[in-house]
C-alpha cells in the first residue's frame, strides 16, 4: 500500500524526470501525470477491472509498476469513454449549466420560478402537460433536480432513471478505497500546494516584478519558490527560463496579436506563430512564447510585449512545468468523477467535497529579508499559513456622516474606526482553492466551475459548510475580484452565488448565526470605491455614455453581482427572522441603502436642446432599482412578525432620525430653491426603507417618527433625540424628508409636462423608471403620515409646486414659471391631492402584507387590460416574478374565444370590474389617466346602455373600518382647509374663464372624492364641508356646466358634483341665485342637466312621488296580467296573421327581388350595361379530392380507409397482381378551383388599375381586400329564374350526345342568367354599346388564358372545357367541405356568385365571333375518347361539360354520367377483389347498408358484376358478401353525387331535383330494354380497350380530413423515435408530421415529391418540437405569372394550446407542450378543404413577388371562425387592409421562406460554427 507522501514526491519528480518538458504537438507530459494517478488509484494494478469496468486492453498496455508509468506515454485511461450518467440518486444535481445549453423550468412542479433542471434532469414525458419554459443558459444557472426545498413534487429525474437500468455495480473494496482516496489527496494537495508558490501572474506581485532592476533577483527567487523538501523530497532544479503571456479580459484578438508581434521582434523571430499563440491563450488561457537562458533577452522581450498592458512573465522552466503537472491533476480529478463505474465516480466526489472542507496548511518557504516586500504583498506567499482579510467590521465614518454625528452626540459606540494592521485568519482547502483562483490558467478555472462546484453542493450538508467557509472570506475575494482579477468573469464567485444566494434556506441560516453581516461588509467595501461626493458615500456612477475601461467594466461587474446576490439572499429570508434588525447588523443594511441616496441629480436645462443624449443615468438607476427591491424585502422581512418587536421599532427611530439629519446635514437646501432650478432627483431608496417598516409592521404608531422624542437603542446604551440637538441650518430641515419626496413628485410631473423637453429622452426614462420601478406608493405614503403628524401645510405643497403665488397672490397661472404648461401641470397637482386622500390600503389594519401585494397586483393588471385585451403570455412576461398575478389575473379577466385561425384568443377584464377603476389611482403605472377615462366611460356605457357622455365616474375608495378611517381624518381636513378650496376655486376658474382646461376632469374628480369621503365620515347635517360652500365652488360648477366649449362629460360631471353639494346644504341654492339670478337658475333647473338640482325637501316629495308611481305601475300590472288569462284566443289569431304574412313576404321577396345595383370599388360609380362588370378571381389547384386506394397497388395512410392497411398486411395472400396493364389510380386527384371577393370593377377601370400598378391580367391584387387574383370574372345580375332540368332525350342514341357541338343549351341559357337589361344590350349587335362590350371580351379572352388550362387533362387549351370543370370542381369542393359539418352552408353565397359569373361568362363566349367552333367539336366519342391516359371519371364534370355544349337537358346528362359510374364502379370492384379481398375491405368508411339477397336489385347488380368480372377477364363466381360490399360502396359515393347535384340545381336554379332517382331505382333501370341496359352493356363490351385510358378509381364517400392528432403534444415522443428517421445531430428536432399522409418527415423538400396525398400543388407539415405549423406552396407557371422556381413555406398556427388558449412551447419545452384545440384543428381541417388555406397562402406569397413598380404587398385579411373566410374577407375589407396581416399566415418579412433556401438553412445546422 502506498502512503499519499509517497504518490506526492513521485508527481513532484515527474517534472524532472521529462527533464520539465512542456506539452507540444509530438509529447504532451500530461499523459504521465494521468498514467501515475490512475494507477495509483487503481491500487498499483490491483483494482483495475473495478475502476475500468468490461475493458480488456493487451498485458502491455497497463504500467505494472511506477517504474512502467514513464516508460510509454501511452493513455490506457482513455480507452474507455467517461461516463454520460449523470445521476444524482440522493443527492442534489447541483451543475452549472453551461453557457448555450438549455434550462428547463416548470413553474408547476417548482417552489418558485427560479427553480430549474439541466437536460440530462429534465423529463419531457413528466412535464409534457406542465408549464414548462425552456431557456438557453448564459452560464449562470445551477440545476436543483433533486434538492427537495426547489420542487412540490418528487421529481423523476431522467439521470435516475437512466441510472437505475444500468446492471448492478458491486461494493468497492476496502484496499481500492483507500487507493482512491491516496490519489485523490495527493493530487488536490499537489496542486494547492504548486499553486500557492506560483505568485508571478497576481497583479500586485507582477508589478513587484516589473519594478526589479537585477536580472539575477528573478533566477534567485525562482530558486527560493521550491515545494519542501519534507514533504516532496529533494527535486531536480531548473535550467532555462520560459516568457510566458496571461490572459485577460481587456484586450481584443488583434491588440494581443500586435503585442505578441512586438515580442517576437525583441526576440529577432518571426510573426507567423502570432496568431497560433493568440489562439493558445484564448483557449488554454496562457502561452509560452519564447525559451532560454539569457534571462535579460526575454527579460527585454516581456516588456514590449507588455506595454500594452498583457500580463507577461519570465519564469522557470521548473515553474512552468509543475504548474502543467498541477493542473493536469485537476484534470485528474474531473476525470474521476466521470468513471465508468458509477461507485467509483460517487466515492470520488464524496472524497473530494470532504477534502475541499477540512483545515489546510502550505509550508512556505523562508524568504531573505531583500525580499519580503514581495513576500508580503497581498496576494504573494501565505504568511504564517493564513490568507488576508478584508474584513475589518467597521464603517469608514465617510460614508455614513450623518449617522456618526448621532454616534458623537450622543458619544456612543459606533464601529467607524477602521485599524491600519491587515488582519489573517487561517484556511480550509475550499478557501484556498478560491483564495488562489486567479493564479489558476484559463482552462483550469473553466474546469474548476464545471466539475468542483457540483460536487461540493450536491447535498444540503456540503452547500451549507460551502456557504459559511466561503461567506467567512467573502470580503477579501470580493475585493480581489473587483480589483485584481484580471480574468474576473470566470471567478468562483459566481458559481458561489448562484448555489448559495439561491437556496430557500441558507440565508436564514447565516443570519442567525451572525454571518450575513459579512456578505453586508463585503458589499460595502465595493461600493465604497471611488464613492465620495461633498465628503458623503454616495454612489457615484461614470459620465458618459458608456463605461470606457476594462477597470470600470470589472468593478461595475463584480458590483452589480455582490448588489443583486444581497437582494436574492434577503428575499428568501424566513418571514419573522429578526436577526436582520439588530444595531450591529442592520446599521451596514443602512448604510448600503443610504449609499445610493440622491446618487443622480440633474438639473432643467435651459435655452438649446441637448445635443447629445447622456445615457449615464443608467448605470446608478439599474442600481437603485435593485437597492429598491431591498426595502421591499426589508418590508417583507417586518410583515412577518407576529408581535411587537422592539428591534424593529428601534430600527425605525433610527431610520427616520437618520434622514431628520441626513436633510440637516446637507450643505445644500431641498426646499427653498424651486425644482425647476434645483438639483433634484428620484434615486432616494432611504424613504422607501422608512416607507416599508412603517407600512407593514402591523404596530406602527406615529409616535415612532416623532423626532422630539426618539430614543434610539445602541449597544453602548440610548440616546434621546431632541429637536435642539440639531443644528437648525435650514428652515425646512426639519420637513426634508417630505419635502424630497414632493420635489420628486413635482420633477416627474415637469417631466411629463414637457417642462423638461431640452434636456431629451434621458429624463423621461428616469420618471418612467421611479414610477414602474421604485417605490411611489411607498412615497405618497410618507406624505401622508407628514399630514397625519400635521408637520406639512398646503401652503408649503403649493410653494414646491411652484403654484404659491397664484393660489395665495395674485399671479395668474399662466404667468407661473409653468406658462403655458400651467393647466397640464394643475392636473398632475390635482391627482396627487387625489391620491393623496383616496390611497388608503396602508391604513387598513386588517390587511397583510400579501393582501396589499395582491390588491396591486390586481389593480396593475386591470389598468393593463383597460385599453385592450391582451394575451396571457403578454401579461405574465410584464408582471414576471409577480406571486399572486395567476390569483389575481383569474379574479379580474375573462377568456375571449379566438374569432379566426390565427387569433389564439385574449384575455379582457370582466365587466363587473370597470365599475372599481379609477383613471387617478395611485396603483396605475401603466396607463395613461385619460386613456383609462375614455376605456371607462366607453365601457360603462355600453353595459348601462347608455352614451359615454352620460356616464359621471365615481371616486374608487378602499373601504376603511371606522377606526382606521379615523386615522387618516387629518388628510380629509387638509383638503377641505381655505387656502385649498381657494386652490380648488381658482384652478376652476381658470378652466372656465380660458381655454387652458386640461386639468378641469382631474379637479372636478378631486372635489367628487372631497365630497364623497365627507359623506363617509359625517352624515349630511353634520358635514365638514362648509369651506367648500363658503367659496362659491358651486357658483364655478354651475359656469362650468352652461360653458358652451366643455365637454359633455365634464358638464355632467360637475353638475353631479353641484347636486351632491346641494343635498348638503341648502345654502348652495341660495349662492347659486345671488350670483346667476333666480330667473336663470329657474331656466336650468329645466334644462338636460338642472333636472336633478334640488334641495333636501325636493328630493324627498320626489321620492315619496316616485314610491307613488311603483306602487301604481304594480296595480296595472296586475290588470294586464289578469286581461292575458282571458286573451289566449287572440293571441294565437294574432300569431297565425303574423305567420302567414311573413310568408307572403318571403314568397314576394323570392319572386321580385331588389337586388342593388353594385359600386365599382375603383371609380365608385355603380355597374350598368355599357361595358363589362366583373369581380376578382383566384383558379388554384386543390387535392381534397380523394379515391379509395387499392392497397395491393398504392396503399393509403392508415387513416385514409381504418382497417385496410391492417387486414393487408395481417393477409398471407399469394396471388399475382393481375396481368391485364391498369393504370393505377392515386391516392388524390388534382382539380382547379374557384375562390375569389365581391369587389367588382368595370373592366375599364379594371385595365386602367392594371397599368397604374404594372400588374398583369392574371396577376393582380385587389384594391380593396388585398386578396390576390389571377383571373377577371365578368359578373352581370343573376335573375332568380328557375330552369326547368327534366325533359326528354334530345339525341337519336345516347352515343350521340357526347357528339352534340350545336350548344343550343348555352344559348337558351341566355335569357335565364342575364337581366332584361343585358339582354337588351346583347339583341341590338349594330349598337355602339353592344361592340365596346365585344371587344372588352376579346380582349379579356386573349389576355385571361389561366380559363384555358383549368384541366390539364387534355392536351389542347379549350375555354369551354375549361370553365366547365372549374365550376364543377369547385361545387365538388365545396360538397367535400360540407362533410365534415353538416350543419354549415355548402356553397357560401360569394361561392355561389362566382360560380353563376362563370355560366355568364360560359355564355357570354358564345358571341364571339372569334372562337373556333372547332373547339368544341373535338369532344371525345365514345367514353375515354381523347381523354389522355390519367382521365379519371369526372361526374360533375361530364354533366357540365355535355350540357354547355350540346343540347340535352340536365336530368338526361345525369342519368347518362350516373349509368357510366354504376359501371366502372362494378368493373373497378371485380378488378380490385380479383387482385387480393382486402382492396375491398372498406367498411369503414362506407354507409351502413344491406342488400336483400333474394331482391330484384341483388339480381340486377349480380349480373352487372357478373359481366364486368368477365369482361375484364376474370373467372369465378361472386359471393354474395362481395355483392353487398359493391352495394355498399355504391350506396355511399351515391349519397355524395346526389349532395353534388344538389348543389348544382342551386347554381342554376333548377325547379326541383325530384327527377333523381334512388339508388335501387337506378339499378332496376338497367334492366333490358332500358337506356342504362344498353349502355352498361357497350362498358362492358368494350372493358378490355378502355381499360387502358381508364383508372377504375373510386371517389372516396367519407368525410375527407387532415391526419387526425393525438390529444397531447407529449403523444408525439413516440411518433418522433429516431428509429422512425434515420437522422442524427441538430435536424433531428427538425423532424415534422406531415399532416396529408402522417408520415414523419425530416426534408421536406423531398418528401414533397414524393407525398402520395399532397398532388402536386402544396403540402402541410406540423412540427411538435416547437409546435409550428408549416404550409409548403409549389408554384403552378400555368396559374401564375410571377414566382420562383421551386415555391415557398409559410408557417401557419398550430392547433396545440396551453392552458390560457395560446399556442403551447412544443416538446422542446418552451412552455406547455400543449394540448389539441378540437375546434381550432376542425376548423383548420375545414380551411384547408375549402381552399381558404392555400388561398391565403397566395395572398402572403404575393406581399414577397414584385410587379412592374415593387413589391405587390403587404397584404392581409381577417378570418372568423365559424364564418366563410372569403365573406368575412369582405366584411372586414378595409379593416384587413389596414392590419396587413393574414389569419393563417405569419409576418411576411419573417416567416416566409424560399423553398430552395429552407432545406439549405437545415443542412447548415449540421456543420459547426464559431
Amino acid at each position: 500500500m502506498f502512503t499519499p507522501i509517497s504518490l506526492s514526491q513521485r508527481l513532484a519528480s515527474l517534472p524532472g524526470k521529462t527533464n520539465f518538458a512542456v506539452p507540444s504537438p509530438l509529447f504532451d507530459p500530461e499523459a504521465f501525470v494521468l498514467r501515475l494517478l490512475y494507477f495509483a488509484c487503481c491500487g498499483e494494478g490491483r483494482y483495475f477491472d473495478h475502476l475500468f469496468p468490461g475493458l480488456n486492453l493487451p498485458s502491455d498496455s497497463f504500467p505494472k509498476s511506477y517504474d512502467d508509468v514513464y516508460e510509454t506515454a501511452y493513455a490506457f485511461y482513455d480507452q474507455q469513454k467517461p461516463s454520460d450518467n449523470f445521476s444524482h440518486k440522493g443527492r442534489i444535481c447541483a451543475i452549472e449549466i453551461p453557457q448555450g445549453e438549455p434550462v428547463y423550468n416548470c413553474y408547476d412542479c417548482g417552489v418558485d420560478p427560479t427553480c430549474c433542471m439541466c437536460d440530462h434532469c429534465f423529463n419531457k414525458e413528466e412535464h409534457s402537460d406542465h408549464n414548462v419554459s425552456m431557456h438557453i443558459s448564459q452560464g449562470n444557472a445551477i440545476c436543483d433536480c433533486g434538492d427537495p426545498a426547489s420542487w412540490k413534487v418528487d421529481l423523476k429525474c431522467l439521470a435516475n432513471m437512466k441510472a437505475e437500468a444500468d446492471e448492478f455495480v458491486p461494493e468497492l473494496p476496502e484496499g481500492f478505497r483507500l487507493a482512491i482516496e491516496n490519489a485523490i489527496s495527493s493530487a488536490l494537495d499537489y496542486f494547492l500546494d504548486v499553486q500557492s508558490l506560483f505568485v508571478e501572474t497576481v497583479p500586485s506581485v507582477h508589478h513587484f516584478l516589473k519594478g526589479v532592476t537585477n536580472i539575477k533577483d528573478i533566477e534567485n527567487l525562482s530558486k527560493l519558490l521550491q515545494l519542501p523538501e519534507e514533504k516532496y523530497g529533494a527535486l531536480k532544479k531548473f535550467e532555462t527560463f520560459y516568457l510566458v503571456v496571461w490572459n485577460d479580459e481587456f484586450h481584443n484578438w488583434d491588440s494581443a496579436i500586435s503585442s505578441l508581434a512586438a515580442g517576437c521582434e525583441a526576440m529577432g523571430e518571426t510573426t507567423q506563430q502570432c496568431v497560433e499563440m493568440a489562439s493558445d491563450i484564448d483557449t488554454f488561457g496562457y502561452t509560452r512564447m519564447f525559451s532560454g537562458y539569457d534571462i535579460e533577452a526575454l527579460n527585454t522581450a516581456a516588456k514590449k510585449v507588455g506595454a500594452s498592458g498583457l500580463t507577461v512573465t519570465v519564469v522557470s522552466d521548473e515553474e512552468i512545468a509543475r504548474n502543467y503537472a498541477s493542473t493536469s491533476c485537476i484534470k485528474f480529478l474531473s476525470r474521476i468523477v466521470r468513471s465508468a463505474n458509477i461507485r467509483v465516480a460517487e466515492y470520488s466526489k464524496k472524497v473530494i467535497a470532504d477534502l475541499l472542507l477540512e483545515r489546510y496548511t502550505v509550508d512556505v518557504p523562508n524568504i531573505p529579508s531583500s525580499y519580503q516586500s514581495f513576500a508580503n504583498a497581498e496576494m504573494g506567499l501565505l504568511v504564517d499559513n493564513k490568507i488576508p482579510s478584508n474584513d475589518e467590521g467597521v464603517l469608514d465614518n465617510s460614508g455614513m456622516k450623518e449617522l456618526d454625528q448621532l454616534m458623537q452626540l450622543h458619544g456612543g459606540w459606533f464601529p467607524t474606526k477602521k485599524s491600519k494592521k491587515k488582519s489573517f485568519v487561517e484556511f480550509t482547502r475550499l478557501q484556498l482553492l478560491f483564495f488562489m483562483e486567479m493564479r489558476y490558467p484559463k482552462s483550469t478555472r473553466n474546469l474548476l466551475k464545471t466539475f468542483l462546484i457540483p460536487i461540493i453542493t450536491n447535498s444540503f450538508r456540503y452547500r451549507m459548510e460551502f456557504a459559511r467557509q466561503i461567506v467567512d472570506v467573502l470580503p477579501q475575494l470580493e475585493h480581489f475580484n473587483q480589483l485584481e482579477d484580471r480574468e474576473w468573469n470566470l471567478s468562483l464567485l459566481d458559481s458561489f452565488r448562484l448555489q448559495v444566494y439561491h437556496d430557500p434556506s441558507i440565508g436564514t441560516i447565516l443570519l442567525k448565526e451572525g454571518r450575513l453581516v459579512k456578505v453586508m461588509r463585503s458589499l460595502l467595501n465595493i461600493l465604497r470605491i471611488k464613492s465620495s461626493a461633498y465628503s458623503r458615500c454616495r454612489y457615484i456612477a461614470p459620465v458618459g455614455r458608456s463605461n470606457s475601461t476594462w477597470i470600470d467594466r470589472r468593478r461595475y461587474s463584480t458590483e452589480s453581482q455582490a448588489l443583486k446576490g444581497f437582494e436574492t439572499i434577503l428575499s428568501f429570508i424566513d418571514l419573522g427572522s429578526d436577526e436582520i434588525f439588530k444595531f450591529d447588523q442592520f446599521i451596514y443594511l443602512l448604510a448600503i441603502v443610504s449609499h445610493f441616496q440622491s446618487c443622480r441629480e440633474i438639473t432643467r436645462k435651459l435655452g438649446d436642446h441637448v445635443v447629445m443624449e447622456d445615457l449615464s443615468y443608467k448605470l446608478p438607476y439599474t442600481r437603485a432599482t435593485t437597492v429598491y427591491d431591498i426595502t421591499r424585502n426589508v418590508g417583507r422581512l417586518v410583515a412577518g412578525l407576529a408581535e411587537r418587536n422592539q428591534k424593529v421599532e428601534d430600527t425605525i427611530s433610527l431610520v427616520s432620525s437618520y434622514l431628520e439629519v441626513e436633510y440637516s446635514v446637507v450643505s445644500r437646501n431641498v426646499a427653498i430653491y424651486p425644482v425647476s432650478e434645483s438639483l433634484v432627483g428620484f434615486i432616494h431608496p432611504l424613504h422607501s426603507l422608512l416607507a416599508e417598516m412603517c407600512m407593514f409592521y402591523r404596530f406602527f404608531d406615529l409616535s415612532m417618527l416623532d423626532f422630539k422624542g426618539n430614543v434610539i437603542r445602541f449597544p453602548a446604551g440610548e440616546l434621546t433625540l431632541d429637536k435642539d440637538l440639531i443644528p437648525d441650518k435650514q428652515s425646512y430641515a426639519q420637513h426634508g424628508t417630505v419635502n424630497t419626496i414632493l420635489q420628486s413628485l413635482v420633477l416627474s410631473s415637469q417631466i411629463d409636462t414637457g417642462f423638461w423637453v431640452r434636456n431629451g429622452n434621458g429624463v423621461h426614462a428616469q420618471a418612467w423608471i421611479n414610477r414602474t420601478f421604485f417605490n411611489p406608493d411607498g412615497d405618497l405614503y410618507i406624505v401622508q403620515l407628514a399630514v397625519l403628524l400635521h408637520e406639512l401645510e398646503v401652503t408649503e405643497i403649493f410653494r414646491i409646486w411652484e403654484f404659491l403665488d397664484c393660489i395665495q397672490g395674485s399671479l395668474a397661472f399662466e404667468e407661473s414659471v409653468y406658462q403655458d404648461k400651467a393647466s397640464p401641470m394643475l392636473l398632475e397637482m390635482a391627482t396627487m391631492f387625489y391620491r393623496l386622500l383616496t390611497y388608503r390600503l396602508p391604513f387598513d389594519s386588517t390587511l397583510s402584507r400579501d393582501d396589499v401585494e395582491y390588491l396591486r397586483t390586481k389593480a396593475e393588471i386591470c389598468y393593463s387590460l383597460l385599453r385592450e385585451p391582451k394575451m396571457y403570455s403578454t401579461l405574465k412576461r410584464q408582471f414576471e416574478g409577480e406571486p399572486f398575478f395567476d390569483k389575481a389575473f383569474e379574479d379580474v379577466s375573462t377568456f375571449i374565444p379566438p374569432r379566426g385561425i390565427k387569433d389564439y384568443g385574449k384575455y379582457a377584464l370582466k365587466d363587473e370590474v370597470y365599475s372599481e377603476l379609477d383613471p387617478m389611482d395611485v396603483l396605475n403605472k401603466y396607463e395613461a389617466s385619460d386613456d383609462v377615462q375614455e376605456a371607462i366611460f366607453e365601457k360603462m356605457a355600453s353595459l348601462k346602455n347608455k352614451k359615454p357622455e352620460d356616464i359621471v365616474l365615481k371616486p374608487h375608495f378602499h373601504l376603511l373600518s371606522e377606526e382606521d378611517l379615523a386615522k387618516t381624518e387629518p388628510i380629509a381636513e387638509l383638503l377641505k382647509s381655505q387656502p385649498f378650496v381657494k386652490y380648488l376655486y381658482k384652478s376652476l376658474r381658470l378652466a372656465a374663464d380660458t381655454d387652458a382646461d386640461d386639468h378641469l376632469m382631474a379637479t372636478l374628480h378631486l372635489i367628487h372624492a372631497i365630497i364623497v369621503d365627507d359623506s363617509m365620515r359625517y352624515s349630511d347635517d353634520n358635514n365638514h364641508l362648509q369651506s367648500v360652500i363658503d367659496i362659491p365652488i358651486c357658483n364655478m360648477l354651475l359656469y362650468i356646466v352652461e360653458k358652451e366649449d366643455s365637454s359633455k362629460n365634464a358638464a355632467k360631471k360637475a353638475a353631479s358634483i353641484l347636486d351632491a353639494l346641494l343635498l348638503k346644504d341648502d345654502a348652495v341654492l341660495q349662492s347659486l341665485t345671488d350670483c346667476f339670478g333666480e330667473t336663470h337658475i329657474e331656466e336650468y333647473r329645466k334644462s338636460k342637466h338642472g333636472q336633478t338640482l334640488e334641495t333636501k325637501k325636493e328630493r324627498v316629495r320626489r321620492l315619496a312621488l316616485k314610491r307613488q308611481q311603483k306602487i301604481l305601475a304594480r296595480m296595472r300590472g296586475q290588470q294586464q296580467e289578469f286581461l292575458d288569462k282571458n286573451k289566449s284566443f287572440f293571441e294565437k289569431m294574432k300569431t297565425e296573421q303574423a305567420e302567414a304574412s311573413a310568408t307572403e313576404k318571403k314568397v314576394d321577396s323570392e319572386t321580385t327581388p331588389r337586388d342593388e345595383p353594385r359600386v365599382c370599388i375603383l371609380c365608385r360609380n355603380s355597374e350598368n350595361y355599357e361595358e363589362l362588370f366583373g369581380v376578382p378571381a383566384l383558379i388554384s389547384k386543390s387535392s381534397v379530392f380523394w379515391n379509395i386506394p387499392v392497397c395491393t397497388r398504392l396503399s393509403g395512410p392508415d387513416f385514409m380507409v381504418p382497417g385496410m392497411n391492417e387486414a393487408s398486411k395481417d393477409s398471407e395472400n399469394s396471388r399475382p397482381k393481375a396481368a391485364i396493364k391498369y393504370y393505377e389510380p392515386g391516392l388524390t386527384k388534382t382539380k382547379h378551383v374557384v375562390s375569389g371577393c365581391p369587389h367588382g370593377m368595370h373592366f375599364s377601370c379594371f385595365e386602367n388599375m392594371i397599368r397604374e400598378k404594372a400588374y398583369k391580367y392574371t396577376s393582380f391584387i385587389c384594391p380593396l381586400c388585398q386578396n390576390y387574383c389571377n383571373a377577371f370574372v365578368p359578373s352581370f345580375p343573376f335573375p332568380h329564374v328557375q330552369m326547368d332540368p327534366t325533359g326528354e332525350m334530345v339525341a337519336d342514341h345516347w352515343m350521340e350526345i357526347e357528339k352534340e357541338t350545336e350548344g343550343d343549351n348555352c344559348s337558351q341559357l341566355t335569357s335565364q342568367v342575364f337581366d332584361s337589361n343585358l339582354l337588351h344590350v346583347l339583341s341590338n349587335s349594330d349598337s355602339p354599346v353592344y361592340r365596346k362590350m365585344i371587344r372588352q371580351l376579346e380582349k379579356l379572352r386573349e389576355k385571361t388564358k389561366v380559363l384555358e388550362v383549368s384541366d390539364d387533362r387534355f392536351p389542347e387549351p379549350d375555354v369551354f372545357r375549361g370553365i366547365s370543370n372549374l365550376i364543377a370542381s369547385t361545387l365538388e369542393m365545396c360538397e367535400i367541405a360540407s362533410r365534415q359539418n353538416g350543419d354549415t352552408e355548402p356553397v357560401t353565397p360569394l361561392t355561389m356568385m362566382l360560380l353563376r359569373s362563370l355560366v355568364q361568362y360560359r355564355v357570354l363566349l358564345n358571341y364571339l365571333p372569334t372562337i373556333s367552333r372547332k373547339e368544341t367539336s373535338e369532344l371525345p366519342v365514345t367514353p375515354g375518347e381523347g381523354d389522355g391516359k390519367k382521365d379519371d371519371f369526372f361526374f360533375l364534370g361530364s354533366i357540365l361539360s355535355l350540357y354547355l355544349s350540346g343540347n340535352e337537358y340536365f336530368q338526361t346528362l345525369i342519368d347518362h354520367s350516373l349509368y357510366r359510374w354504376l359501371s366502372i364502379t362494378a368493373m373497378s370492384m371485380m378488378f380490385r377483389y380479383s387482385e387480393s379481398p382486402e382492396n375491398v375491405e372498406m367498411d369503414s368508411i362506407l354507409v351502413e347498408t344491406k342488400l336483400e339477397s333474394n331482391s330484384l336489385v341483388f339480381e340486377i347488380l349480380s349480373k352487372l358484376c357478373h359481366g364486368a368480372s368477365i369482361s375484364l377477364g376474370f373467372s369465378g363466381s361472386i359471393l354474395p358478401e362481395l355483392l353487398n360490399k359493391v352495394y355498399k360502396v355504391l350506396a355511399s359515393i351515391y349519397l355524395r353525387y346526389q349532395s353534388q347535384v344538389e348543389l348544382l340545381a342551386e347554381c342554376f336554379h333548377f325547379t326541383s331535383t325530384s327527377f333523381l332517382k334512388s339508388l335501387d331505382d337506378l339499378i332496376l333501370s338497367t334492366q333490358e330494354g332500358g337506356l342504362g341496359f344498353e349502355m352498361l352493356q357497350f362498358e362492358c363490351a368494350h372493358a378490355q380497350e378502355v381499360m387502358e385510358p381508364y383508372t377504375m378509381s373510386l371517389d372516396y364517400p367519407a368525410p375527407v380530413h387532415l391526419k387526425p392528432m393525438p390529444a397531447k403534444m407529449a403523444d408525439f415522443l413516440s411518433i418522433l423515435k429516431p428509429e422512425t428517421v434515420p437522422i442524427s445531430g441538430k435536424r433531428a428536432t427538425g423532424r415534422c408530421i406531415c399532416l396529408l399522409c402522417g408520415k414523419v418527415v425530416a426534408n421536406k423538400n423531398f418528401h414533397h415529391n414524393e407525398c402520395t396525398m399532397g398532388g402536386d400543388n402544396y403540402g402541410l407539415y406540423f412540427s411538435p418540437y416547437n409546435n409550428s405549423l408549416i404550409m409548403n406552396v409549389q408554384y403552378d407557371s400555368k396559374l401564375f405569372d410571377e414566382g420562383g422556381s421551386d415555391g415557398f413555406y409559410t408557417k401557419l398556427s398550430s392547433p396545440y394550446l396551453n392552458r390560457h388558449g395560446e399556442p403551447a412551447g412544443g416538446l422542446i419545452g418552451a412552455g406547455e407542450s400543449g394540448i389539441l384545440d378540437p375546434k381550432r384543428y376542425e376548423y383548420l381541417n375545414q380551411c384547408w378543404l375549402d381552399q381558404s388555406m392555400a388561398t391565403s397562402a397566395y395572398r402572403e406569397w404575393c406581399s414577397r413577388i414584385r410587379s412592374g413598380r415593387g413589391r405587390m404587398g403587404p397584404i392581409g385579411n381577417v378570418f372568423e371562425m365559424g364564418e366563410d373566410p372569403v365573406m368575412a374577407a369582405t366584411a372586414n375589407a378595409m379593416a384587413a387592409a389596414m392590419n396587413g396581416m393574414d389569419p393563417f399566415v405569419m409576418d411576411p418579412d419573417d416567416e416566409v421562406m424560399d423553398m430552395d433556401l429552407e432545406d439549405d438553412e437545415e443542412d447548415e445546422d449540421d456543420e459547426d460554427g464559431i
